[in-house]
């Protein structure tokens, strides 16, 4: 986690923006608790298990359409005969449980066996069970071995993972330019974490100069896609006035579309005014 920046942030409800005079928001305004932008989570590497599985939606969709042209039956005799299509996709079988029972070892194995012919997705998926010791021991060298092969062939998962990696010093030393290098190019594909986390690092000053409006422009990009996280920082940016102008009806915008996801503190910025700040 980052240094906490210690960022006064103030807002109101709809209501008062719209019903009341700007003498009496100030007022009410100042009787309000400080609020930090610190506590926001930097880079999405713990997730949770629902996260996980978005994160293998692609997986998943691989696999059903795979499935809609064969039968288990099928892939696994073309797997077996070094198709690394089929490979991935028993491994994503495994890995989900469909049409097989499901066995993260096994997953593993066939994950490898298409990795190791190239397969890009593959090898992203070898690398987040090694990250994750999934069927296998936890290892960040091995994850990062496996994420920068499929990260150089153009993946944007894995590139966004790889960015993870330097940014945290997990599995290779940490370098905040390299964390930034591969984030960037994540990014610039439209991938929503790599978004986010990229405008982390302008927030920050961490291997680019410190440029706000930078982080409010890929802060959007990502809450424009529905990412939780996103929408709150963005939320924040609009209450704090960096990067852009102060708009507190901006703010509470963007608070209500992440609060709407269970984001806590979004949830918590959209209470009654005095009851959490």
């Amino acid at each position: 986690m980052a240094k906490k920046k210690n960022k006064k942030f103030w807002a109101v409800s709809f209501f008062l923006l719209a019903c009341v005079s700007g003498w009496f928001i100030e007022k009410i305004i100042n009787r309000f608790l400080d609020k930090t932008i610190g506590d926001k989570v930097e880079v999405a590497i713990d997730y949770s298990l629902d996260e996980i599985d978005a994160m293998f939606r692609q997986s998943f969709t691989s696999m059903k359409n795979y499935l809609a042209k064969n039968t288990p039956q099928q892939i696994e005799t073309k797997a077996e005969n070094e198709d690394p299509e089929a490979q991935y996709n028993l491994g994503n079988m495994y890995y989900f449980g469909t049409g097989v029972a499901k066995d993260y070892n096994e997953a593993v194995k066939w994950y490898r066996k298409a990795a190791e012919q190239g397969l890009a997705q593959a090898q992203n998926n070898l690398g987040f069970m090694y990250n994750k010791g999934y069927g296998v021991a936890k290892d960040y060298n091995e994850a990062f071995k496996w994420w920068r092969k499929a990260a150089e062939q153009g993946d944007a998962k894995a590139q966004c993972n790889l960015g993870v990696m330097y940014d945290t010093g997990e599995g290779v030393a940490k370098d905040y330019n390299e964390a930034v290098k591969w984030y960037r190019k994540a990014a610039e594909q439209g991938y929503a974490d790599a978004q986010y986390n990229l405008g982390v690092m302008y927030y920050f000053g961490k291997g680019v100069a410190e440029n706000y409006n930078e982080a409010v422009k890929w802060y959007r990009k990502a809450a424009e896609q529905g990412l939780a996280q996103a929408q709150y920082n963005l939320g924040v940016m609009y209450g704090n006035g960096e990067g852009v102008a102060k708009d507190y009806n901006e703010a509470v915008k963007w608070f209500r579309k992440a609060a709407e996801q269970g984001h806590a503190q979004a949830q918590e910025a959209l209470k009654e005014p005095g009851e959490s700040w």
